[in-house]
């Protein structure tokens, strides 16, 4: 669309019906074109016209989250790329996948210096996405379901690829075309070359000399040896792309591209292999050969292009079972409440999303008037429409409305353009489908009602609906491809250009439901049978995945089972994870955790929760939730909703109850979906009338005309005026299709005539047909009257707080932002204490070698010191031999010579023996030496033994890091336990000193009292020596001598001992408390 991004939607060139058929755009949602889409330093260069915002590529892109192209979580980076087969961590609220660095692949040397460091999406299809390093020659073939990570190496350059964990054991075969690396995370990974390479590695890093080639590395699941001889037959064909097709109503085609020979091992998802045509695809299950996956088991299949065949769902206006006409009149009765409740300018919302849902909530009404023949009402419903919906299409709405944004190619709205967190993200392409699905709802209802506006606005309706379902692949369109829909995961993501760490996500299956559901309606008002046929496709895969992946039963076995056990649904489900709560809502709110996989409540939900058991198994579950403070009308009417399909009249009476409503939902909508729920077969239905289409009138069977000519029953006068209903929608129909080739001039009159009759009746039919028409009008005048009498309902609580709502919404929005932020800070510095972990670890293990190297020098030079041993051991036992020999022929006495010689030999004599005897004992001293050198020998050996398990088992850092959790809670509650012990000598010490204080004021009390007394003394020994000078024989008694201040009394020194031993007793409790504190 050509057209400025600060125009509105009604000021810029939309794309016709035909153009939008042939205007596109070559992205998808498993991985768009986004051409060429480079981070230089960090900085984005767009050099694509349209880049699309929904699709896998977006992490690979930006770098900063692994992107999970299965079975790999990958993560570019400047210069290489990481990738990790995932395990999976999990507890009743949640189950995520764990990325660990388990091997990262880049050049040893930039073989450009002077270009920039930086990855380029070079190019991309559905199923793919293509990643090159210029400034290294690298360039990664990332096919989604590819077992293989595929990396092009050119120009012979050396790589590298590291791991965080320790190389047990690396070998090869023979060719050098097949490396097999054992990891002590106990993960093996098989690398497979083109042609021969020389790869050599250190503990945690390989490293190769100058390659030209394809490099092919795959993780051996389950350590099986079969497994690894399936990898080895099918390394030789990769793909490099893959696009999905569809080809035939509901069939989707996969067909990849690929290189090298043999045939092409692919993965496929449980959602894959149910719908795999078996029958008609050259495809071969390996039923054996699986990787693990948080989707389910990833199956081996064999063949570059899959048939993917859906079952049909029903794209219908109405119920598909229908309504009994015993059901009619509670019905209308609040239907003609709801409708004259209808006032557009009552409406106080502009969020896209909540005005959205108020527009179809009003377009159901006029679908239900309609099946319930009470076609009075239509007229204000029409108004209310046009009313609603022109103002958001011709750019007249003031406060918001839709505009062409030309930098991502796609319809935003105003507000979201100018704040990121409005509309629930809209402007960043957040929630796309679910905000137009309803607006898709309301207009196609209304050009369903209204031929004429609905020609008026196809521009602009088509522009909305290609926003995110646009099919073509031309660079140059104005949309995206398939903007929220995964062709390889087959439902949408709702996430836009929001960065998560756990990837992206979506929370409503069944508004995405809606969105497609509503896209194929709008095929039914404008005769465009393609766009019904894609429609329908990607809702009935939309409605299967759901099954698969959000809708949890107690006897899959999709997830572990603690998780099954507390769950039924999934509340927001992530690439990487499968999370309990919502985002505005905790888990333990069940009722709006199965609320918001229901609504909108439409002909297509009876599909979405076709299962009945599952559904009596999700009431089950949610029921007791409702029993909490606070919980909404609105939730509960969803939840009665489905109590309905099994237990009718008990829903009904509930749902009567009710005082409030969701805002897009009403009282007429639920009562239409409790009195469409019964056990009959309908004909006309193709299978039972579950899934088919249905015919909804039939015309009459001769038994019929004979009860007309005879008198009619009152289900014969129902099936009359049912015809005649259809013979008027058949002749506006007509009308309109004369009205399209230009010939409504040529319309009939009859239409507008009241009275007028088909001609399929005789003339006596057509009198007795026009009384009952007469007696229909006064019926009808009848109720209208009593209609009137009745008082209207109070709608107060029909309109929720929206803008308290919306506000409340954009708040849990903005917290689940930054939780996710600050999620990946704190993983960002995991990461680097890892890696900081790592080299510390890897720094002890080298010296550790070096070590071992050592030791083992060592027994080198002692096993060749018991090698020149045992020669001389050797040596002497030869010499004894001869000996032996010699004293064996002198005492058999021979010839003389011969004894002459013996003699020589020998020594003769005693010398001879002394000389045996020794000669045997030098041996035996050998013996002994040698067997204590064996010895030494073995102890060396145990010893080695000891170093290579300690070095076999030193923990990796993420077990250090439990351990070293582990001994720091220990110390803390060491450290807890001794601060209470010092606390209690404190105490006991701050009692010890008031103690003292007390003593030292005796102290003082007694010395000042000593001072006074030796005082009193003194005076009164001076006044004694002054009477007593005079007389000579005077003897002083040493009792009454007078007291000074430096003397002490036995009290006084046994006081001050006293004093002395507590004042140690205290210094030494303060060490001992210093001491406690710091073991």
């Amino acid at each position: 669309m050509a057209g400025n991004d600060k125009g509105n939607l009604g000021l810029v060139a939309f794309l016709s019906a035909a153009a939008f058929l042939t205007a596109v755009v070559a992205s998808t949602a498993a991985g768009g074109n986004l051409g060429l889409v480079a981070f230089v330093g960090g900085a984005t260069l767009l050099t694509a016209a349209v880049v699309a915002t929904t699709v896998a590529a977006a992490n690979v892109v930006a770098d900063a989250v692994p992107e999970y192209i299965h079975p790999y979580l990958i993560k570019p980076s400047l210069s290489s790329v990481s990738f990790s087969y995932p395990s999976c961590f999990f507890n009743s609220a949640f189950i995520s996948q764990v990325f660990n660095l388990d091997l990262t692949i880049f050049a040893s040397e930039n073989t450009h210096p002077d270009s920039k460091k930086t990855h380029i999406i070079s190019s991309s299809s559905d199923l793919s996405v293509t990643l090159d390093f210029p400034s290294s020659n690298l360039r990664f073939f990332l096919v989604r379901g590819n077992p293989f990570l595929t990396c092009s190496v050119s120009g012979g350059i050396a790589i590298s690829i590291s791991t965080i964990h320790a190389i047990l054991s690396f070998s090869s075969n023979t060719a050098l075309t097949k490396y097999t690396v054992k990891l002590n995370n106990n993960q093996t990974w098989l690398i497979y070359t083109s042609s021969p390479i020389n790869l050599s590695h250190s503990l945690s890093l390989i490293t190769s000399t100058g390659f030209s080639g394809i490099i092919r590395i795959a993780a051996l699941p389950h350590l099986d040896p079969r497994n690894e001889a399936i990898l080895d037959r099918f390394s030789y064909c990769y793909p490099i792309s893959g696009d999905a097709k569809f080809t035939k109503p509901f069939f989707l085609e996969y067909k990849w591209e690929k290189k090298g020979w043999g045939d092409l091992l692919m993965l496929a998802h449980p959602l894959h292999l149910r719908l795999l045509d078996r029958d008609n695809s050259k495809v071969n299950v390996l039923e054996d050969f699986k990787y693990k996956s948080i989707d389910g088991d990833l199956v081996g299949v064999v063949g570059d292009s899959w048939g993917l065949k859906s079952a049909p769902v029903p794209i219908n206006w109405h119920s598909i079972r229908g309504i009994k006409e015993e059901s009619y009149a509670e019905i209308i009765s609040v239907l003609s409440s709801d409708v004259d409740a209808l006032n557009s300018t009552a409406i106080t919302t502009n969020s896209s999303y909540f005005y959205g849902k108020l527009i179809a909530r009003a377009a159901r009404l006029a679908l239900i008037a309609e099946e319930v023949y009470f076609f009075e009402v239509i007229p204000k419903i029409k108004k209310f429409l046009k009313d609603t919906i022109e103002p958001w299409l011709d750019g007249s709405f003031s406060g918001n409305g839709f505009k062409y944004d030309a930098t991502w190619g796609g319809i935003v709205t105003k507000q979201g353009a100018l704040d990121s967190g409005a509309d629930f993200g809209f402007g960043v392409y957040n929630d796309h489908h679910y905000h137009l699905g309803y607006f898709l709802y309301a207009i196609s209802v209304l050009a369903k009602i209204d031929p004429a506006w609905g020609r008026k606005y196809r521009p602009q309706a088509y522009s909305l609906m290609a926003d995110f379902m646009n099919l073509g692949r031309r660079s140059n369109s104005n949309y995206t491809r398939l903007r929220c829909f995964d062709l390889y995961k087959l439902h949408s993501w709702a996430g836009g250009l929001t960065e998560f760490a756990d990837g992206r996500n979506q929370e409503s299956t069944s508004e995405a439901v809606n969105a497609y559901y509503s896209a194929a309606l709008m095929g039914l008002a404008y005769g465009d049978t393609h766009l019904v046929a894609i429609g329908s496709m990607l809702a009935a895969l939309e409605i299967q995945a759901a099954k698969t992946w959000w809708h949890v039963r107690e006897s899959d076995n999709m997830y572990e089972e603690v998780f099954t056990r507390e769950n039924r649904v999934v509340g927001v489900l992530w690439a990487n994870k499968r999370d309990s709560g919502l985002w505005f809502a905790p888990p333990e709110w069940r009722e709006c955790r199965l609320g918001i996989q229901v609504l909108p409540l439409l002909p297509i939900t009876e599909v979405l929760f076709s299962d009945v058991d599952f559904v009596r198994e999700l009431v089950k579950w949610t029921l007791p939730a409702l029993q909490r403070e606070g919980v909404g009308e609105g939730w509960k009417g969803f939840i009665y909703a489905l109590e309905g399909i099994y237990d009718k009249e008990g829903a009904l009476e509930k749902i009567r109850n009710l005082n409030g409503f969701d805002d897009g939902n009403s009282l007429t909508n639920l009562l239409w979906w409790i009195h469409s729920r019964y056990n009959e077969e309908v004909e006309g239905c193709g299978g039972g009338g579950k899934h088919g289409w249905r015919q909804r009138n039939q015309g009459l069977t001769t038994q019929n005309r004979s009860e007309v000519r005879t008198g009619l029953s009152p289900n014969s006068i129902t099936a009359i005026l049912r015809v005649r209903e259809r013979e008027r929608e058949m002749a506006g129909l007509l009308a309109w299709a004369a009205d399209v080739v230009g010939a409504s001039g040529a319309q009939s009159n009859e239409e507008d005539d009241p009275n007028s009759i088909p001609i399929v009746f005789a003339a006596e039919q057509q009198k007795y047909v026009q009384e009952l028409d007469q007696k229909a009008s006064y019926l009808s005048r009848a109720i209208q009257d009593l209609r009137l009498r009745l008082p209207p309902p109070d709608i107060s609580q029909r309109l929720p707080h929206l803008h308290a709502h919306s506000l409340a919404s954009n708040a849990a929005l903005a917290l689940q932002l930054n939780s996710h932020s600050a999620t990946r800070e704190q993983a960002q510095l995991r990461e680097v204490t890892l890696q900081e972990e790592n080299a510390a670890y890897e720094k002890a293990i080298s010296n550790c070698e070096n070590k071992i190297q050592e030791k083992m020098q060592e027994a080198v030079l002692l096993q060749r010191k018991l090698e020149e041993m045992d020669e001389t051991a050797k040596n002497l036992e030869a010499e004894l031999e001869s000996t032996g020999a010699a004293l064996v022929a002198s005492q058999s006495g021979g010839f003389n010579d011969s004894v002459v010689q013996s003699k020589l030999v020998v020594g003769g004599g005693p010398n001879s023996e002394e000389s045996n005897s020794a000669i045997l004992e030098k041996l035996e001293n050998k013996k002994k030496e040698l067997s204590s050198t064996e010895g030494v020998v073995q102890d060396l050996e145990k010893r080695w033994a000891q170093v290579q398990d300690k070095v076999l088992k030193q923990p990796t850092p993420a077990q250090r890091e439990k351990i070293l959790d582990k001994q720091l809670h220990s110390l803390i509650e060491q450290l807890e336990a001794k601060q209470a012990q010092a606390e209690s000598l404190f105490s006991d010490i701050h009692i010890k000193e008031m103690e003292l204080e007390r003593l030292n004021g005796l102290w003082r009390r007694v010395e000042s009292s000593n001072l006074e007394v030796n005082a009193a003394r003194n005076r009164f020994g001076r006044s004694t020596s002054e009477r007593g000078s005079a007389s000579s024989d005077y003897i002083v008694d040493f009792h009454l001598k007078p007291h000074f201040p430096g003397g002490r009394s036995e009290n006084q020194q046994k006081l001050m001992l006293l004093r002395s031993t507590f004042v140690l007793y205290i210094f030494a409790l303060h060490i001992l408390v210093f001491i406690k504190i710091s073991l």
